[in-house]
Formats: structure tokens, sequence, C-alpha cells
């Protein structure tokens, strides 16, 4: 999850106040001295620490976490693997602790390395909303048959639970060809490549 760039030693080291809305969250860990240690670290850059941290944070909490960097304005280096850890595994928590407009400026913050990416690459998205919301959405997919399975099964959420499909809106997949300069993020993994991009103003 760490790339070369993510893996230099933090040279950046600052003092600060843990916040009541922070100390919620580091102390649900199960030391959450050790919590502290590791945010402190991450705010200071560096990025191993983030990711021990996220580990030793539930679903909600790793999410929370997220929206707590984002306020820290912690570097790039560090922002990187808190927010693909939780993106990729705990997207339906991510969502609920940072709606899609503050959503977006960390992806820009975090600067996800796209440059394997084509220039110009055609991306798929499933769901069971109308065609001009879900046109406007973050999450796409390389794969069709991905995203007919997202839209037959939206509602997935974590633990392998799967909630009944809404009650309105035919299940839709959508598809749109995009400039690579869109692209937020592109995270591989479960024999599909999840886009992330700027959507359509």
């Amino acid at each position: 999850m760490l790339d070369d760039r993510d893996r230099r030693k933090p040279t950046i080291r600052m003092t600060v106040k843990i916040s009541p809305r922070l100390a919620s969250i580091l102390n649900t860990a199960p030391s959450p001295a050790e919590a502290q240690r590791l945010w402190l670290a991450a705010i200071g850059g560096d990025a191993e620490a983030v990711l021990a941290l996220v580990n030793l944070l539930s679903k909600r909490n790793r999410a929370r976490l997220v929206a707590e960097l984002g306020h820290a304005k912690v570097p790039p280096v560090v922002l990187r693997p808190a927010l693909q850890a939780a993106w990729t595994s705990d997207h339906a928590q991510l969502l609920a602790a940072c709606p899609p407009g503050r959503l977006l400026p960390l992806f820009k913050r975090a600067a996800f390395d796209t440059s394997h990416l084509p220039e110009r690459l055609t991306v798929y998205r499933g769901t069971r909303a109308r065609m001009a919301e879900a046109a406007r959405g973050l999450a796409w997919s390389k794969s069709r048959e991905r995203a007919a399975w997202t839209a037959l099964f939206e509602g997935r959420i974590g633990g392998g639970r799967v909630l009944p499909p809404p009650r309105s809106g035919k299940p839709i997949v959508i598809r749109a060809s995009i400039e690579r300069s869109r692209v937020l993020a592109a995270f591989s993994g479960g024999g599909d490549t999840e886009i992330v991009i700027v959507p359509p103003v």
C-alpha cells in the first residue's frame, strides 16, 4: 500500500493539541496511549505510523480518522495510505464521515499516482440512482461486470453482509470515456480496478 515516496523518513515535527473529537476516536483503540503516539508520528509525516493506527481502529473509526487527517492538513504521504485503506475497505463508513463535498478535496490533496493509466480510458458505474445522479458519482470501475454486480447489489456493507436493494430505481450500468486528468486514484484488487474520478460539474 506504501509506494517508495511514502517510505521516506518523516522530516516534519510538530506539537499539537488533540481535540475532544480526535480523542474520542483514539480512545477506542485497544491502547489509547499507543494510538496517540502513532497519531503524533503520523501528523509528523510518518506514513507507516498512520497505517499502524488505521489497523488499530474499527471501520467506523478508521473513516472518522481520515476526516481528522483532513482537518489536520497532513502531508500527502500520510493521507494517501489512510485514505486508500478507508476507501477500499470502509466505503460506506467513509462516505458517512466525509460526504462527497469533503471527500473530493481529500483525494485531490492525497495526489495518488495515476501515471500508469492510459491517456483516455473507459469506465463503468453501476447503481440504482437516476442517470444524471449516477453520472456525478466518484466511484467507477474498469470492469463492466463489476459495475453490473454493484447495480444489482447496491447497499453492500462491510463484513460481507448484503442489504436488500432499494425499492425504487432499476439497476443501471453507465459507461463514460474520460481523460486521465480526471482520475484522482486507481485501486486494484479482487480482479477489478476501481477508479475515483472528478465528477462532471
